[in-house]
């Protein structure tokens, strides 16, 4: 509906989100990422990156490396399936994994050796493998404006690290999916995460332009 509603426009460009295997079958992949590219082809437009998900229903509420997740976990082999077959309808888009800044080894080392293995043995040099992470700059009412600005500056030595994040990314992933390029994604920008302790009325205080303007400079 929404390329649809911007047909004859230029440049417009979609992220889609695949959802869990228990919302989306495995056998509904296909056929959806046929019409979908269908779709914008038929409007001009193109996909610029594509989410695989497997727990949880919203991008926040998402990550990889949940309990369990190694070979034999019930939803593996359909992220791998899924990150293939993604590739191979939108070879120019990023296809997006669920980190939010976990790169826990003993996760994610098994997962991209049978994700190479489901490429064929070698990751496609083409392939832009996107690591995503939701930020909350401001995240609870007792923080003021300074000092979550201040959390921001402090980059990689705060323990709410926001920043340097394609620098991270590219430490921990850049060796294991080359010759595949590893991108940083920013997925979401939360104003408040939601727990208890935030309300409303402070985060709207905070997520003026100006200090949205100042997080993204920093």
């Amino acid at each position: 509906q929404a390329s649809d509603a911007l047909a004859g426009k230029a440049n417009v460009k979609f992220q889609v989100t695949l959802m869990t295997p228990t919302i989306q079958p495995d056998r509904d992949i296909e056929p959806a990422l046929a019409k979908i590219a269908q779709i914008v082809a038929a409007n001009g437009h193109s996909i610029s990156s594509v989410q695989v998900d497997h727990v949880g229903t919203r991008p926040s509420e998402s990550a990889l490396c949940i309990l369990g997740f190694m070979p034999g976990h019930a939803a593996f082999s359909s992220v791998i399936s899924r990150v293939v077959q993604v590739h191979q309808s939108f070879p120019e888009a990023v296809v997006s994994l669920p980190w939010q800044q976990d790169s826990d080894s003993s996760c994610w080392t098994p997962f991209l050796q049978a994700l190479k293995q489901g490429f064929g043995g070698i990751f496609p040099a083409a392939l832009k493998l996107g690591f995503h992470t939701t930020v909350y700059p401001f995240w609870q009412d007792s923080l003021s404006i300074e000092a979550a600005l201040g959390e921001v500056k402090k980059s990689s030595e705060s323990s709410n690290n926001f920043n340097k994040l394609q620098e991270r990314v590219d430490e921990d992933f850049a060796e294991k999916v080359a010759p595949a390029t590893a991108v940083a994604v920013v997925n979401e920008i939360g104003w408040a995460n939601g727990c208890d302790g935030t309300s409303r009325t402070a985060v709207a205080q905070k997520s003026t332009q100006e200090n949205q303007c100042t997080f993204i400079a920093n």
